[in-house]
């Protein structure tokens, strides 16, 4: 089943609530005077993309309610582990510390709904590669089969014990204990604007997941910007980079376990570009090209940040 991302509902006029927000922080004025200025001021817009992008506590006053359909339990495993630590801000004192409150989530009950042809369906993650592997085989003559293969075997094999359990008078409760992680199922993700911004830039780098983030990220911005703001696609950028200029990579160790080949993923070219030179550059990149996955990782980078490659950052 293909993930699917659709943006319910959202913060009516988000520029001109923000723009109001900080003129009545910085201003004796009137709500109703300040509102009137923001209306004749051609600057509330990139007010909006800069207070965005610095990602200051106002940002909290936004809110958006997406449903994320066709998504695994291991994902959902992933996305309810967010949280923002406090820090500080230059010139602005202290942040408040958002935490998991700053997100809610609604999620489509197995408890309550059957889910008996779950495999027949396809209503699962199916990881990518598998058809690249041959694992080992009790069953067949040779002893070995495709992974993919065995894959979905399983699943069909899954869905007929949950069956059977079920007919037997098992709860549903207790019968889909036994139904895998990679099942997939719908949910309602409830965000303020600062946790959700804290979530994209922080999956948006290849380290953190980009690879499993990608889909829903891809869909969220694209919502975003379609019913909401353009801004957002340029505030979807990796945790390395900070309006557009890069700022350092805070996962050099994994990286250079990538260049050694100790970790199987391909090395960031972000990481590579701007921080590497002459021999230990053209080894990294010579590693980054010849990987395998390289392709997918270039495709990731055209679909969320519209460049084919973090070697595009400077051009």
């Amino acid at each position: 089943m293909k993930t699917k991302v659709t943006l319910l509902s959202w913060t009516p006029k988000p520029v001109e609530t923000i723009a109001t927000l900080w003129g009545v922080s910085r201003s004796t004025k009137t709500i109703e005077e300040v509102k009137e200025t923001i209306g004749e001021n051609p600057y509330a817009e990139n007010l909006f993309e800069d207070l965005l992008t610095a990602e200051l506590p106002i940002v909290a006053s936004l809110h958006f309610n997406f449903i994320l359909e066709g998504v695994s339990i291991s994902f959902r495993e992933q996305l309810v582990r967010h949280m923002i630590g406090s820090r500080i801000g230059e010139g602005i004192g202290a942040d408040y510390v958002p935490t998991l409150d700053d997100s809610s989530f609604w999620v489509q009950s197995m408890r309550a709904l059957p889910m008996k042809d779950f495999a027949m369906d396809g209503q699962y993650h199916m990881p990518k590669g598998l058809e690249d592997y041959t694992i080992k085989s009790p069953t067949l003559a040779d002893g070995y089969e495709k992974a993919d293969v065995a894959y979905k075997r399983a699943m069909i094999r899954i869905q007929d014990t949950y069956n059977n359990m079920i007919e037997a008078g098992v709860p549903y409760e207790e019968a889909r204990n036994i139904l895998p992680v990679g099942i997939q199922h719908r949910l309602n993700w409830s965000i303020n604007g600062r946790a959700l911004l804290h979530v994209i830039k922080k999956r948006t780098c290849w380290i953190t997941q980009l690879g499993q983030w990608q889909e829903v990220l891809f869909q969220m911005v694209s919502e975003l910007c379609d019913k909401v703001h353009p801004v957002f696609r340029q505030i979807a950028a990796p945790p390395c980079v900070k309006k557009k200029c890069y700022g350092g990579c805070p996962y050099v160790a994994e990286n250079k376990a990538k260049v050694e080949g100790t970790d199987p993923l391909p090395v960031c070219p972000l990481w590579v570009g701007e921080e590497l030179k002459d021999a230990e550059y053209e080894r990294a990149k010579r590693s980054y090209d010849n990987h395998p996955l390289t392709p997918l990782h270039e495709k990731s980078y055209l679909d969320i940040w519209g460049k084919t490659s973090a070697f595009q950052w400077r051009e």
